[in-house]
């Protein structure tokens, strides 16, 4: 596997991960597992990896983008 390609699904993996954690965050964790006890900060936090997913995703698919007219240019 291409290395630049591994590179963007790790990204867009990354924000999904992201996006999942600070949903999860925000809903105030997974009962049975773990409880996040309700305060601002909570939602703060959910709100900043909500955020970072986006942020992360943006800056993978420009990457992609980026690739994919690097390779097509070279052929």
């Amino acid at each position: 596997m291409d290395p630049a390609r591994f590179g963007i699904y790790f990204g867009y993996a990354m924000a999904a991960f992201f996006c999942c954690l600070g949903i999860t965050v925000l809903y105030g964790g997974l009962p049975g597992y773990f409880v996040i006890p309700p305060s601002e900060y909570r939602t703060l936090g959910g709100i900043v990896l909500m955020l970072y997913s986006v942020f992360r995703f943006i800056i993978t698919r420009t990457k992609a983008k980026q690739t994919n007219e690097d390779r097509s240019a070279n052929l």
